[in-house]
């Protein structure tokens, strides 16, 4: 008979102590939870794929669920998903590469990460390059920022430009504008978008009403 493996409960996995040598403890379903003698715990799956034997590791355990950490529930969840994975014939570990890599490349397709690589590549004196960043920094990133670039629209671009005029800084609007214009101009070559949201905008931006000169009393005297 095939031995019968019981869940792990949290309290088990919470007070595993790291010995000398490395260690499991296995929960059903193939699920186990490695502890080093670190005492850093990490959860793993083994699985055969095409005959060949490999390990998934899922994460560092943490009771609490910490970012970057994984509990027993999401652990187990985890497994089950990898079972899914190896019943549809996709190789768990090339599977978590390649989402991996897309992430990467998502991450890099971002309007920030676009605006602040084509701000690299400016010939500008170093005061002018330190003040257009600073412009994006506090005017542009923090709305637009995390968006794919692709996904901009011309809303977003005319928000932002609400927002500054509105504070009644209508130079930097239209320079925030140009700079925005440049930067999907630049991400158009690059291929990761096909349109320029933010060209032609600036002309929504108000005109700075010109001031009259007070008129001289008493003419010019020479």
């Amino acid at each position: 008979m095939p031995k019968i493996i019981k869940k792990l409960s949290e309290k088990e996995v919470r007070n595993a102590k790291p010995k000398d040598k490395a260690y499991k403890l296995c929960d059903e379903g193939g699920l186990r939870l490695l502890i080093r003698p670190s005492g850093t715990k990490v959860w793993q799956v083994p699985y055969i794929f095409h005959g060949k034997q490999n390990t998934y590791t899922i994460g560092q355990y943490c009771p609490n669920g910490r970012e970057g950490f994984t509990t027993l529930a999401d652990a187990r969840k985890e497994r089950d998903r990898i079972k899914a994975l190896l019943d549809e014939g996709i190789e768990p570990n090339r599977d978590k590469a390649v989402n991996k890599y897309n992430s990467v490349e998502k991450m890099q397709t971002t309007f920030e990460a676009t605006a602040r690589e084509w701000h690299s590549k400016g010939g500008w004196v170093p005061k002018h390059s330190k003040n257009i960043l600073s412009c994006l920094e506090k005017d542009v990133f923090p709305i637009i920022g995390h968006l794919q670039i692709a996904q901009v629209t011309t809303q977003d671009i005319l928000h932002i430009l609400t927002i500054i005029q509105d504070r009644g800084a209508l130079d930097v609007a239209k320079r925030v504008c140009k700079r925005c214009e440049d930067i999907f101009d630049y991400a158009i070559i690059k291929g990761i978008c096909i349109n320029n949201p933010a060209s032609g905008r600036s002309k929504f931006v108000q005109s700075r009403k010109p001031k009259n000169r007070p008129h001289l009393k008493g003419g010019l005297k020479v």
